[in-house]
Parts: structure tokens; C-alpha cells; sequence
């Protein structure tokens, strides 16, 4: 009535049960008992009379709400990542990409404090790619045109950190890592192939180390190194694996033979014997002179050596 609406003729009431608040006198104070009866009340479809003003309808949520909501989360992926992961793996199912793309902590080119997720544990790690993974399938990164500048987008860094922690792993290399990038390399394919790849080229640089010289140039994985030349490599005494002692007694051989060939060669340009001034004695004193010259250099050489 005091809405100016009133039952419709015929209408039976419907019967549930109301609370309803009645005190009790104690001692000290009263008490406030909660207790129900049955009532009787309509439908508003029961009635008519004047309209009833519409109750304001919400659609999803409100924008301001929302966007606290983010920014609660994205806090959290900085502070309490732990947290974190888990509300985002939640609302993922029901935002979707849309989510991932609002969390700036997980970029660098917004002035917010960003996510440190190369210091995060291996499992928060592994819930991240997954994550990043359904978002961002690697079968639908864009393929980029060698030579052309592009703009780099909120979306290309979360690809690219997702191409990231399986690097991360690696680089800490706990077993904990491993076993999660062996799961990771069966379950993507990329993964898989930048996996063995990087494995390989490991290996590769592991033998390459233990045939050079401490003293002899460097080898970098980018550096292409032929069959032939490995070959050549091991023939030359200088990277030759020393497996016995015959084998270092043969290469130490092989270089004081050098050393000698090399101070022949040279002793006539360090050495200018004096001229003659007869023969016989004379002759026979120059010859043993230059003989105890050619010792004394050699002698010296094998000691500068």
C-alpha cells in the first residue's frame, strides 16, 4: 500500500518463514534473541498500481573494480609471487589473454616495480610458462622480416619471456631445473628443439676445451669449426690429448727437434764469425770457436725455453 500497489483479486499469499529480533530480561542486561514465524507476503508479479522503480542492473564489473583488482595482482606478482601465480592461473580461466596482457609487472617498459622472476622458484616458473604458453602458443608468433624495424608491444615481451625462463632454468641449473625443463622440452616442441640444440652446443664447447692449449686461442660456440680442422688439431702437437707418458715423451721430442732446426737456421744471423787472417792453426781455432758459439746459443736457448 504505501508503494501505491495492492494485491490482485484471487491471489493466494505466499507462506515462508521471517526472522524476527525480541529481547530478554537477564540479571546484568538484556539479551537480543533471533528466532522465525511464519508470514505471509505476494510476488510483486501479484500485484498492480503504480510502477516500481528498476533496480540499477550490472553488467560484469565496474571498470574502477576491475582495474583495482589488477593492480592488487599485479602488486602481489612482485611481493608474494607465490600468491600470485595462483590468482592468476584462477581468473585466467575466466578473463583469459586479456588478464595477462594488463600485468605490467611482468614487462619492463611501464615505471612500476617489476616482477624479479629470474630469482622465483623452479615451480612458480614452470606455472608461469604453462601459463604463457596457453596464452601465447609459439605457433602463433609472428614471423618478423630480417632487415624491418617494428614496435615492440606489451604482448612481444611476454612472448619473449616466455621463450626466457626455460633459460633461466638452465643458466641456475639445479636438478630441480633440469627435471622441470625435461618436462617443459616433452611438452612444447620449441622447447624440445631449443633444448637439445643448446645441449649439444655444450657438449660441443666441452670437447673443444679440452683440446686447446692454457695458452692457445680461445673457441667460441658461434665459431664454426670443420671436421678437417678438428682433425689437424689433434695431429699438431700442441693439442694433442696426452694420454701416457710415451705421448708426452714423443710431443717433448718432437719440440726439441724444432727448437734445434729453428737455432741452426738462425745462429748464422745472430753469430758473424771474424775474418780469417791465415790457415792451419788459425783456420782450426775459428772452427772450434764458432762450434763452442753455436753450444753456448743453444745452451742458452733451451734455457730461455
Amino acid at each position: 500500500m504505501q508503494l501505491g500497489r495492492r494485491v490482485k483479486r484471487g491471489e493466494k499469499a505466499i507462506r515462508i518463514m521471517a526472522p524476527i529480533v525480541w529481547r530478554t530480561k537477564n540479571e546484568d542486561e538484556d539479551e537480543k534473541v533471533v528466532s522465525f514465524r511464519s508470514a505471509c507476503i505476494f510476488d510483486v508479479s501479484q500485484t498492480d498500481g503504480k510502477p516500481l522503480a528498476e533496480f540499477a542492473k550490472v553488467n560484469g564489473e565496474q571498470e574502477d573494480t576491475l582495474a583495482l583488482r589488477d593492480a592488487g595482482l599485479d602488486a602481489l606478482l612482485v611481493a608474494e609471487p607465490s600468491k600470485a601465480v595462483l590468482q592468476l592461473t584462477e581468473r585466467y580461466e575466466c578473463e583469459g589473454v586479456d588478464l595477462v596482457l594488463r600485468m605490467t609487472s611482468l614487462t619492463d617498459h611501464h615505471h612500476r616495480p617489476e616482477a624479479v622472476v629470474g630469482s622465483w622458484p623452479s615451480p612458480l616458473l614452470e606455472q608461469l610458462v604453462n601459463l604463457l604458453h596457453q596464452a601465447f602458443p609459439a605457433e602463433t608468433d609472428p614471423e618478423r622480416e630480417a632487415g624491418v624495424a617494428y614496435q615492440v608491444g606489451q604482448e612481444d615481451e611476454l612472448r619473449e619471456m616466455r621463450r626466457r625462463i626455460p633459460m633461466i632454468l638452465l643458466d641456475r641449473g639445479t636438478p630441480e631445473d633440469h627435471e622441470i625443463l625435461n618436462r617443459l622440452s616433452e611438452q612444447y616442441p620449441t622447447v624440445h628443439k631449443w633444448y637439445n640444440y643448446t645441449r649439444s652446443q655444450q657438449a660441443a664447447q666441452t670437447v673443444l676445451s679440452q683440446i686447446t692449449a692454457p695458452d692457445g686461442p680461445s673457441t667460441s660456440l658461434s665459431t664454426t669449426l670443420p671436421v678437417k680442422k678438428v682433425v689437424r688439431l689433434l695431429d699438431d702437437g700442441i693439442y694433442r690429448l696426452m694420454r701416457s707418458d710415451k705421448d708426452l715423451q714423443r710431443v717433448l721430442l718432437e719440440e726439441l727437434d724444432e727448437i734445434a732446426n729453428s737455432v741452426k737456421e738462425h745462429l748464422s744471423m745472430l753469430y758473424q764469425p771474424p775474418e780469417r787472417s791465415g790457415k792451419g792453426k788459425a783456420g782450426g781455432g775459428f772452427r772450434q770457436q764458432r762450434r763452442r758459439l753455436q753450444e753456448d746459443a743453444l745452451q742458452r736457448t733451451f734455457i730461455a725455453g
